[in-house]
């Protein structure tokens, strides 16, 4: 789906240096392997799954405490939901506390609460369980542009904004549906947009889907992705974006790459969906035509946000049920 980057170099800043809200760490969870794990948000607690971004200090014994945090072996299907797999019918995919004794997989179900109609989206719950550090970002760069625009100017720029994403996605979709490249609809406002995806889209091959619902029937949750199709010969879940400055580095790219993996497991499961799906494509592009930045999200890294998204779904329907909890007292 279409979003606007935000500018890199409104990256929050503690003290007198710079938090890149980034660790790496190397650990193995219940037999699954994430290696470089970026942990974007640890928990302050063990049984606190609000999603407070925590920046892991001290020597390497206090950062491997601060891991162990991860580590949940409750019974529970609300922290089942931390082990459940990427991919169906995997076994180094699988976590042990998910089979039993009879070798069966047991895959924990969310129930939806009666009072949704309907699986909240991807969106939806990347925005419910944004962390403290990236909603400050967010508050400090719409102050700043409301300084420069005015509230007016700022809300016609919003409008803007959506309107280029979707005409964008209409001209990509289009394309990557088989229209000729002649009679796709590129209106004057995407040209640079679509001068910027030149080169990526000439990589894309064997497209498989194009913007379809998928809805994850064990998690509870859905969307709409983008594409799914080849790009260098690997099958990606792809996501098309537009920034106003380069985003070289995915670590800049906020919660997209968890988006990104949200969306792979859906499709993984989803029986609408005959395909499975391993890795991610996340592309940037700019409106004076320089080339999209094409972020390639390989299988280790996909399994690396894939835990960080279950990790957010986790406090979404924790704070749903607490929340129906006390409605019912």
């Amino acid at each position: 789906m279409f979003s606007v980057m935000l500018p890199t170099s409104q990256c929050f800043t503690r003290g007198s240096k710079a938090s890149n809200l980034f660790c790496t760490l190397r650990l193995k969870e219940h037999g699954m392997c994430i290696w470089n794990l970026n942990l974007r948000f640890l928990n302050s607690a063990s049984n606190n799954d609000e999603a407070d971004v925590t920046k892991p200090t001290g020597n390497h014994e206090e950062n491997k405490a601060r891991a162990n945090i991860l580590k949940d072996t409750s019974t529970n299907s609300m922290h089942q939901i931390l082990h459940f797999p990427l991919m169906q019918g995997t076994d180094g995919d699988l976590s042990p506390l998910l089979q039993t004794d009879a070798g069966q997989v047991n895959l924990p179900t969310v129930d939806l609460p009666s009072s949704m109609k309907s699986a909240p989206s991807v969106t939806k719950i990347l925005q419910a369980t944004m962390p403290s550090e990236q909603i400050y970002v967010l508050k400090q760069w719409e102050k700043r542009m409301i300084r420069e625009l005015g509230e007016e100017g700022f809300e016609e720029q919003r409008r803007e904004t959506f309107r280029t994403g979707h005409n964008l996605h209409s001209a990509l979709r289009a394309y990557l549906g088989g229209v000729p490249e002649e009679d796709v609809p590129v209106v004057p406002s995407i040209t640079g947009y679509w001068d910027s995806v030149q080169k990526v889209l000439k990589e894309i091959t064997d497209v498989k889907a194009v913007e379809c619902n998928v809805h994850h029937p064990y998690l509870q949750y859905g969307g709409v992705f983008d594409c799914i199709g080849r790009y260098r010969d690997k099958l990606c879940v792809i996501d098309w974006k537009t920034s106003q400055k380069p985003k070289k580095l995915l670590d800049h790219t906020y919660d997209n790459p968890l988006q990104i993996a949200a969306y792979i497991g859906a499709v993984n499961f989803d029986k609408t969906l005959d395909v499975k799906v391993d890795y991610g494509l996340l592309v940037i592009s700019y409106p004076n035509g320089e080339p999209a930045h094409a972020h390639v999200i390989n299988k280790r890294q996909c399994y690396d946000y894939w835990y960080l998204w279950l990790r957010r779904l986790r406090a979404y329907w924790l704070a749903v049920n607490k929340k129906a909890s006390e409605t019912n007292l």
